[in-house]
């Protein structure tokens, strides 16, 4: 007996999918049994679910990828507190609505500053450090696209990268200019108004 995700409108105010077994499938109308019961759908509405534990740092390391899979590992995550994952080098961010300062330390930096992208969790300090290292091994200008819904962390997000590379700039070069930093935060609202 599979295990899938189908869409059900008596989820729809709380959830998007709801996870349920396959008790028949004919070729024509796949029978799923969910906690709502059992209903029939077309197979293009069911969704295979994984087996594995959803809880993976990066996206692309789920069993089975597909827009539940995805929501589901991106709600357990959040359910710990863990608002980053990566999606190979892309970050998704989800907003907790709350300080999570343990998130931001000096020591988090020096951590994603000497430490392995892959062994580390995903953080917007893990992506800053990916610019930041391909800046200085290529010698050729990066770019990071912070993109998002209003309300959804974009201005705090550019602040850590912002923040981040600043404080790696600084390291790299014990002489480091720390007024330059201080300038280029001071930049942060007029590029926020041209983001909004």
């Amino acid at each position: 007996r599979d295990r899938v995700w189908v869409r059900d409108a008596g989820v729809a105010e709380t959830d998007v999918f709801v996870e349920g077994t396959v008790v028949s499938d004919d070729g024509k109308q796949v029978m799923v049994e969910t906690q709502l019961g059992c209903r029939s759908y077309r197979p293009s509405e069911v969704l295979p679910a994984s087996a594995s534990d959803p809880d993976v740092r990066d996206h692309c390391n789920l069993e089975v990828l597909n827009d539940a899979t995805l929501l589901d590992a991106t709600r357990a995550r959040f359910g710990k507190d863990a608002i980053y994952t990566y999606i190979s080098e892309i970050l998704l961010a989800v907003n907790p609505f709350k300080p999570l300062p343990h998130l931001y330390e000096t020591s988090s930096k020096a951590r994603y500053r000497a430490g392995s992208r892959d062994a580390l969790d995903p953080h917007v300090y893990g992506v800053a450090e990916l610019a930041f290292s391909h800046l200085v091994a290529h010698s050729h200008s990066q770019s990071l696209v912070v993109s998002g819904e209003s309300g959804a962390g974009k201005t705090e997000a550019n602040k850590q990268l912002l923040d981040y590379l600043i404080w790696r700039a600084s390291t790299a070069d014990a002489g480091g200019d720390l007024s330059l930093g201080k300038r280029i935060l001071d930049t942060n609202p007029v590029l926020e108004a041209f983001g909004n």
